[in-house]
């Protein structure tokens, strides 16, 4: 239940599971280049936009490897647009109601 109240207030926030994918897309694809191509230290803006790619790819379940980075960033991304969905279906009902 706290993981659920941290990630969007029991479902009464949207705008914090926004901020989640906001922060979650970018760490992964930083962490990416940087566990993969360890022989340069130097994050080169090439393969950055190309993790970056990826990461947006596995969040929304549209790309799929046998990596374990990749497999961490879509089970997290479960949660988190579940999440997502439910706040804003609230936010949604709430403002078709009244």
């Amino acid at each position: 239940m706290s993981v659920y109240e941290l990630l969007c207030l029991y479902g009464e926030s949207y705008t914090r599971t926004i901020v989640w994918i906001l922060v979650t897309i970018p760490l992964f694809a930083l962490v990416r280049p940087l566990l993969f191509e360890a022989s340069s230290l130097v994050l080169n803006v090439n393969s950055f936009m190309d993790s970056l790619k990826i990461s947006t790819a596995a969040f929304f379940q549209l790309y799929y490897d046998n990596d374990w980075l990749t497999i961490i960033e879509r089970l997290l991304s479960i949660s988190i647009l579940g999440s997502f969905y439910i706040a804003l279906r609230r936010k949604l009902e709430r403002r078709i109601r009244h």
